[in-house]
């Protein structure tokens, strides 16, 4: 079953909001939390190619 293209988010217990969106056949997912400067943190940015075959979804692209 193919995932839903466009925006998700979620807000964790953490004070993190788990975003996902799609860009094209690339699911993107990211962690971002205000910080008290007014800006904001970003961790664990992760692009996922759904045509990328089994066992290689780990690959990192170099142009990315």
């Amino acid at each position: 079953m193919a995932e839903p293209k466009g925006r998700s988010s979620q807000e964790g217990d953490d004070g993190w909001s788990h975003e996902t969106f799609w860009e094209g056949d690339r699911r993107v997912s990211y962690e971002i939390k205000p910080d008290k400067s007014g800006g904001f943190s970003i961790a664990g940015a992760h692009v996922t190619n759904q045509n990328v075959p089994k066992g290689q979804e780990g690959r990192h692209e170099p142009d990315l």
